[in-house]
């Protein structure tokens, strides 16, 4: 089983984020929103956490492409502030399905779109050939 989201919304800090460098969102306590400041108003670029169970989870291990100790100080994301690309859950995902190394491949046009775009070509070549007349 894997947990993940592809991509960050809104860079959630504390609520003085602004003025305090990465400053922690507030915990209020039950039943009370949290104090949090959002920074984006759209996808942002940080890191997302990820969680990872059961037969092929030891694969992302081989998918870690750096470490960041801000990770651990600031946001506490893990213990050494390891952290992989998210391209890397497809070949882990395919490795551990048995579908081979995980090399991305073309995804094949479906036949409709092949008729569709000759249907478009002969129509242009009536219209074409109408015009001509």
């Amino acid at each position: 089983m894997i947990v993940l989201t592809d991509h960050g919304n809104a860079m959630p800090m504390g609520p003085n984020s602004d003025t305090i460098a990465f400053e922690p969102i507030q915990n209020n306590g039950a039943g009370n929103l949290p104090g949090v400041k959002w920074h984006y108003g759209t996808h942002t670029n940080e890191n997302t956490l990820m969680w990872a169970h059961g037969a092929g989870a030891d694969l992302f291990l081989s998918q870690i492409i750096g470490t960041d100790p801000g990770l651990v100080t600031f946001t506490g994301h893990n213990e050494t502030g390891e952290y992989i690309d998210n391209t890397a859950v497809y070949r882990v995902i395919a490795q551990a399905s048995g579908l081979g190394g995980g090399d991305l491949a073309p995804v094949p046009l479906p036949a409709g779109v092949w008729l569709f775009g000759s249907g478009l070509l002969l129509l242009a070549g009536l219209r074409r050939r109408a015009r001509a007349a």
